[in-house]
Order: C-alpha cells, then structure tokens, then sequence
C-alpha cells in the first residue's frame, strides 16, 4: 500500500471507530429516555360508574413500589406487634409478608397492615412483598431487635483505682400513626388517637405544639413524661372549620429529638349532592424538583343525578397552612366525571405538601386531598455519561478531520515537489 492510500486508509478507519461511538452514545440516551416513557406511559379511563382505572399502554415494565414503614431498623426494647408498609403499582395483583426470614409467610389484601402479630426474642427479618398482573415482583424488608427475656447488668468495676466510662442510655421514641387524613362535615367535631412509645434506655419528656392548624385542633396534652419502653395515649380533637382543605402537623420535641405527624383535613357539607376524591399514585408520591404533579380526580353524584354547575378550585399548600398555588374554573356536571390535573410545581422547593380539590355547588361544597413529597433531583449518571460520550466523539471527530486535512495537504505538497 502506498504512503498516501495509507493515509487515507487510516483516516477512514479514524472516522468509522468515531462515528461507532456517537451512534452508541446517542444509542445509550435514546435508552434511557424511552425506558423513562416506557414507564410513565398511563392513560386514565372512567366508567359511567365514576370508577377510575388506570391502564399501562405497552408492555408493564414497572414493579410495584413497597417500603417497609414500621418498624424501623433498630432496636426496641418492647415487642413489636404490627408492620405497617406502603405500597403502589398501577395493576397490584396480592401482597404479602414474612416474618423471621421466612418461618411465616401470609398473604395481605394490598395496602392493609399486619397486626395480630409478634416480633421474636432477639434479631428479626420481616420481609414484605408485592407483585402485579404482568409478574414483576419487588419486596422491602427490615432488620430490627426485640428483647430477649432475661436481665442484663453493665459490668461493675473492680477494687479502687480508676472510674470506668460512663454508659450513656440511648434516647428515642415512636409517634403512630404518622399521618392522618381526616373527612369531617362542617361544624362537627372528631377525635383522633395518637400512641407515643418510649423506645430508647432512658426518661424523656416530650413537648407537644402543632402547626398550620392551630386554630381548629387540640390536643389533651402538651407535655409528656415517658420512661423506657412506656407508652402513651394522648387524645387530637378537631372541630371542623369552614369548606376547604387543610394541612398542618403535630410536632413532638424531646432535647434534640423531633418526630411529627402530618395532618390533613378535608371539610364537606351536611348536604351532599357530589363526592369527590383526589389521588396521588403511591409510585408518585416522591417527585423531584421542578417535575409535574399529576393529580386523579373523580366527581361522583349521590343518588339521582341531577345537573349542577359546579365551581372547583384546585390548592397546593405545605404543612404550615400557606397557600402556595390557587386555581379556579367552572364546569357543568350531570353524572359521573373522572379526570387528571396537572399541576406545574416548578416553584415547590424540597419539602412535605399536599394538593387539593374544593368544589362548591348549590346548596353544598365538598374536598378532597392527597399528600405529596418534593424531593431533590437525584443523579442520572447513565444519562451523563451517554452524553460525556457523545460530546467527547463530537470534539474526537473535529480534530480527526482536522489532522486528515493536514496530511492531505502535505500529500498534495509532496506530490507537486
């Protein structure tokens, strides 16, 4: 092969192992971005019962979404006697659970708690599982340590000399539920339990204040004492306030300890013509920063279906009370209406909130709410090195066009000489 057909022919080869790499890279984004679709693609039907069903174009690809929510990953000094869990998928088809690595496995109606049961002395693994229509299977699972029955000492010292190091008792405790959600008819009153267990080694004394929704709550209590392992019954009561949506929070502090449970209230007439209600997907519930929110709401009238112009406002607001988004129309409604909002949440910053419907119609109004989380946008780092790729190709070519160039020229050079 002659010098210049060499030059060339390395030249070529430059360019196809260059132009390999931007085809695999863009390969590698386009992946991602359908894999992203492919997983998101839901389109929402309503029957003329009101009824909402959800259903996946394409193949489902997505497994259920489950977290083990209590207990958590330590160690208690009473038994454990439930495990609570959270868990969403567009087509659940069963749950379930095990305890102690499998010695009992029991089936669960999706969503529903265990209770009924007991933790074992010593170490436990409870594992819950979920799997849907199309067979993807996911389970969360949880290590913690109940007591064992028999008395423990720290060791004494020995003769004279020399103190030994202080055992400092561990500090911590438990607030359940951790949220409730509260449907009330206006100028009625309810009242909600909240258990508080001490679950650390020494004495604590728990503040308790709320938030957001001063005005219509109270508690029995405002201060707690608890030794090891005790646990407590205080008492929420909530006199229902005007129409509308509403959301604040129950804070416990103990020195640099807080827990806190999420309150939402939604306020309906006596008089009820529509039931109305608003869901978050449980898969949806953690959205990142700037990403939309979808909202499913369904209007249901109540007995004969009577038409009625109906005003509706749309709210997002956080645990503080404050209305951070305000929206109205007016529709006409003569059965059963099923239907997605959008909410644009852009200007949300990280943080706990909840997204609302207050509808208002003659002779009555009602609401609906669901809790949502605004998280931090995570890493896609297969997104980022598909582009580094892409753009490390791009800056490749350019100087391997350029170096052909400038043998080319020094070919032609030659060539002339």
């Amino acid at each position: 092969m002659k010098r210049g057909q060499g030059v060339y022919f390395r030249g070529f080869l430059i360019i196809v192992v260059i132009i390999s790499i931007v085809i695999i890279s863009l390969n590698l984004v386009i992946y991602n971005y359908y894999l992203g679709l492919a997983q998101s693609v839901i389109n929402a039907r309503a029957s003329n019962t009101g009824a909402l069903s959800l259903v996946v174009e394409g193949e489902d690809i997505v497994y259920p979404d489950i977290s083990i929510t209590y207990p958590a990953s330590t160690t208690y000094t009473f038994h454990v006697i439930e495990l609570n869990y959270s868990v969403g998928d567009i087509s659940l088809e069963s749950c379930g659970y095990s305890l102690n690595g499998g010695v009992t496995n029991t089936t669960l109606i999706c969503g529903n708690n265990a209770t009924g049961i007991s933790s074992a002395e010593g170490s436990n693994t409870w594992i819950v599982y979920a799997n849907d229509t199309s067979g993807n299977k996911n389970s969360s699972s949880v290590i913690f340590t109940a007591p064992v029955h028999s008395t423990t000492t720290a060791p004494s010292g020995g003769g004279g000399g020399g103190g030994g190091t202080p055992i400092v008792a561990s500090k911590d405790f438990d607030v359940m539920p951790k949220e409730i959600d509260i449907l009330i008819v206006s100028g009625k009153q309810t009242e909600k339990e909240i258990r508080i267990v001490n679950t650390g080694k020494a004495k604590l004394v728990i503040d308790i204040s709320a938030s957001g929704i001063t005005n219509f709550i109270s508690v029995n209590t405002n201060q707690l004492t608890l030794a090891s392992a005790e646990e407590k019954i205080i008492l929420l009561t909530v006199k229902a306030p005007e129409s509308g949506v509403y959301a604040g929070k129950i804070i416990f502090d103990s020195g640099n300890l807080q827990k806190e449970i999420l309150v939402l209230i939604n306020v309906r007439s006596e008089k009820k013509l529509f039931d109305v209600s608003a869901t978050v997907p449980e898969s949806r519930k953690d959205i990142s920063v700037g990403e939309d929110l979808d909202l499913f709401i369904s209007l249901i009238p109540i007995g004969e279906p009577v038409q009625a112009s109906i005003n509706v406002r749309y709210v997002i607001k956080d645990f503080n009370g404050n209305i951070l988004y305000a929206w109205e129309e007016t529709m006409l409604v003569y059965e059963a209406k099923s239907f997605i909002k959008k909410f644009i949440t852009s200007k949300l910053s990280s943080g706990d909130y909840i997204v609302g419907i207050e509808i208002v119609y003659p002779e009555g109004f009602a609401a609906a709410s669901a809790y949502f989380r605004v998280i931090e946008k995570a890493v896609n780092f297969k997104a980022i090195t598909a582009i580094t790729l892409f753009i490390s190709a791009i800056i490749v070519i350019f100087y391997s066009i350029l170096k052909y160039k400038k043998a080319k020229r020094h070919l032609n050079e030659v060539a002339v000489h």
